[in-house]
């Protein structure tokens, strides 16, 4: 019986002795997110936001991470700490959410990236032509998913776009506008080009000057000296608005003229014609005096007379 009882508190001993030797189970840590960012943290539709994670593992195990959003894309794969989100072609903010795992535990967080509506950029906002420029351009683009039509429709007769009308996805359309300023009375004019979209219209006010135009008149246009007369007149007017440069070229070397040139704004300028006779032979003589400017050119015929020399006898 002693011997019995002996055995079996031997074994308990044994038992107890093994079990205090055992070795404790290592116990896991989670991974710890330490950064998580969006870059930009708002982006147009399909446009790209840039996401990154940081994370680490105090057990030196290695992370997997796993990239989650309830719309969009990752066009590069989403189980990476950097991948690239496509945004979806619609407006609004999106969690997007990453889980990152050491295979034995995970954690996870998100971040927000707020997608903007569809937008139509117009640049310039507006067109000033100035007095002399004729043509320019209207940049259009388009911060959207899809593809945009557009039209361009000019509001006044003295405008033209080029071209009226295309479609846009993620380059920059280039409209020419040009302006005819003929016909159109000195000052200023005001004008639009209206741009027609799906995703609103937008209106581009143009500003156009038209420069005082002086017209050139003379009077009378024909002199005639007859036999006797050496000088004569006409008279140059300045019909229209600014300055008229002019100037006169006498197309015979029997005529001559003074002044020969001048600037009129207001009033009226006198030139004088003057027709030599010496050495001349008899005889009926036409002419022109010409006068040249900024408003246009006319002409003044000349007619004059050389009589012949009477001869006395004795």
């Amino acid at each position: 019986m002693k011997h019995r009882q002996l055995v079996i508190f031997l074994g308990i001993f044994f038992l107890t002795a093994c079990a205090q030797q055992q070795p404790a189970a290592l116990q896991n840590n989670p991974p710890r997110i330490t950064a998580l960012s969006a870059d930009p943290g708002t982006v147009a539709p399909g446009s790209i936001a840039h996401l990154s994670v940081s994370a680490v593992d105090d057990d030196g195990d290695r992370i997997q991470y796993q990239w989650d959003a309830g719309a969009g894309s990752f066009p590069a794969g989403a189980e990476d700490p950097l991948v690239e989100w496509t945004a979806p072609p619609v407006s609004g903010p999106f969690a997007i959410s990453v889980q990152v795992s050491d295979g034995h535990a995970s954690v996870a967080d998100q971040v927000e990236v707020t997608v903007l509506p569809p937008e139509l950029i117009i640049d310039p906002v507006s067109l000033d032509f100035g007095a002399e420029v004729l043509a320019l351009q209207i940049g259009l683009s388009y911060l959207g998913a899809d593809t945009l039509s557009w039209s361009a429709a000019p509001g006044q007769d003295w405008l033209t776009v080029d071209p009226a009308a295309g479609t846009t996805t993620t380059e920059t359309d280039l409209i020419t506008v040009v302006v005819d300023r003929s016909g159109l009375a000195p000052g200023s004019h005001e004008g639009e080009v209206a741009v027609l979209t799906s995703v609103g219209d937008v209106t581009v006010p143009v500003l156009m000057a038209v420069a005082p135009q002086p017209v050139l008149a003379v009077a009378p246009d024909h002199l005639d000296f007859g036999s006797e007369q050496t000088s004569r007149e006409f008279t140059i007017t300045n019909s229209g608005t600014g300055t008229l440069s002019w100037s006169v070229a006498c197309g015979e070397s029997w005529l001559s003229a003074g002044p020969a040139d001048g600037d009129l704004t207001g009033g009226t300028a006198q030139v004088s014609i003057a027709v030599t006779r010496s050495g001349l032979p008899t005889g009926s003589y036409s002419g022109a005096v010409e006068v040249f400017s900024n408003g246009g050119q006319e002409s003044v015929s000349v007619q004059m007379e050389v009589a012949g020399t009477a001869i006395l006898g004795n």
